[in-house]
């Protein structure tokens, strides 16, 4: 991994879609818990040389938790959340125009 941009997310996101369905409100968002930006540099392979700060928000359909390493998050989403068959997605139509 040579940045933070190079966390493994689309394997873990392909994981969970193939559990869940391509159509389920589902959101993995990286971040660091700071007002500074990411720090440059590489980082090592293992994940070990990651700024501690860096969390995973997490939802899926009306649920949502953070989480301090990516293994928890994708435990979360294949083991924890409780899917909702009635739920309903909020659609938003962004072509409308106020006038």
């Amino acid at each position: 991994m040579d940045s933070v941009t190079d966390i493994p997310l689309y394997d873990i996101i392909q994981e969970i879609e193939g559990k869940w369905g391509e159509s389920t409100h589902m959101v993995i968002d990286a971040f660091i818990d700071d007002d500074e930006e990411a720090p440059e540099g590489e980082y090592a392979k293992d994940n070990k040389d990651l700024p501690e700060n860096l969390l995973f928000w997490c939802e899926f359909q009306d649920q949502v938790r953070v989480f301090d390493n990516l293994a928890s998050a994708k435990h979360w989403f294949l083991e924890e959340v409780e899917y909702d068959p009635d739920h309903t997605e909020v659609v938003v139509d962004y072509t409308e125009t106020e006038e």
